[in-house]
């Protein structure tokens, strides 16, 4: 695998980790007032970038990074036009959601799980694309 390849890798598991732990820790738990939702959201950005740079720093070490060339800059714009769609599609789901007068800390999961599709849709597209060699 390419250095690409190792961090779009490295992106997927620590969204895997981070937003499942979050999850978890927060599903049927009121987020009231604006520690929760803040915490939550606090949180979640420190330990995406925790572990995002530390995998990062260590795979940098390990392997040189290739220039960009025009078959990376196409994946690259392929894989955000997927997570476009994604995104737009579940932000459908979150406005559903608000109609039917969903609880505010749900909503809020809604909404962080919606990013965090997209992001899973543009970096597993972009994957996909390299390992097709497209």
């Amino acid at each position: 695998m390419t250095f690409r390849e190792k961090s779009i890798a490295i992106q997927i598991a620590a969204i895997l980790l981070v937003y499942g732990f979050y999850g978890i820790r927060y599903w049927g738990q009121p987020l009231t007032g604006a520690g929760g939702a803040v915490g939550l959201v606090v949180g979640i950005t420190i330990s995406m970038t925790v572990l995002t740079v530390i995998a990062h720093v260590v795979l940098a070490g390990r392997l040189r990074q290739e220039r960009l060339d025009e078959r990376d800059r196409v994946i690259r714009l392929r894989g955000s036009r997927n997570a476009y769609h994604v995104l737009t599609m579940t932000n459908w789901c979150v406005l559903a959601l608000i109609l039917t007068n969903t609880r505010h800390g749900l909503l809020l999961l809604a909404v962080l799980g919606a990013f965090a599709l997209a992001e899973l849709a543009r970096l597993g597209s972009e994957m996909l694309y390299y390992r097709l060699g497209t």
